[in-house]
């Protein structure tokens, strides 16, 4: 299981950059997040917390990012609310890079911040950890056993109420679904696992669907 979260950082010019980083829970080892997949495969898990470009459970949607982890095979959890000790290793790693940062002339561009990150992992992914049994990360990490991923996880399906525009449109997730003028006003039950969307409006099933991402308005078929 990794956990992802990120925090800003304000370079030289007054530009804020936002630093996504990403930790291994057991090893504690901090994963380049550009290139984690190639360097270190991919997790069976993702933890993060409930920040909508992260999670959209509990908001009764599926976010981008949970499609993309889902279509790898790995499984997107995330915290209990108000509850951020969670993903507290992920906010203590936070912690010890905006220490270090501070510590070091504000770098000018991305590359320069960049290039402060990519240092910063280095030595703490090599530096003994008492936590760790004295191990460094990448060799609490190399230790293993590394879960593989068996089988797709299912996806979770969530159920939530919509209203139904004069045009006879709802929204979801950005889209526009068209159910009919005849529908207006009318209040939607959606059933929706994935991108596969099924509507109810009068206990009835007035239409089903695979979002199309390419489009924002999702017409009926004719």
């Amino acid at each position: 299981m990794w956990q992802f979260d990120g925090f800003e950082y304000r370079m030289a010019d007054g530009t804020t950059a936002v630093v996504l980083e990403l930790t291994d829970d057991c090893s504690r080892t901090d994963l380049a997040l550009h290139a984690a997949s190639s360097e270190y495969g991919l997790p069976t898990q993702i933890l993060t917390d409930n920040g909508s470009g992260f999670s959209g459970k509990r908001r009764g949607w599926v976010s981008d990012f949970e499609t993309f982890l889902y279509a790898l095979g790995v499984e997107p959890i995330a915290a209990r609310v108000s509850h951020p000790q969670t993903c507290g290793k992920n906010e203590r790693s936070h912690q010890r890079v905006r220490k270090w940062l501070a510590r070091r002339p504000t770098a000018e561009d991305l590359t320069e911040l960049q290039r402060l990150l990519d240092q910063y992992r280095e030595a703490y992914n090599n530096r003994r950890n008492t936590v760790l049994g004295k191990l460094t990360p990448h060799q609490r990490f190399d230790l293993g056993p590394v879960a593989t991923i068996a089988d797709l996880p299912p996806l979770r399906t969530t159920l939530t109420h919509h209203a139904v525009t004069t045009s006879g449109s709802i929204g979801l997730d950005g889209t526009l679904i068209g159910v009919g003028r005849r529908h207006a006003h009318k209040t939607a039950i959606v059933f929706r696992t994935g991108d596969y969307v099924a509507i109810l409006i009068d206990d009835q099933l007035a239409r089903d669907l695979v979002l199309d991402r390419r489009v924002r308005y999702q017409a009926q078929s004719r």
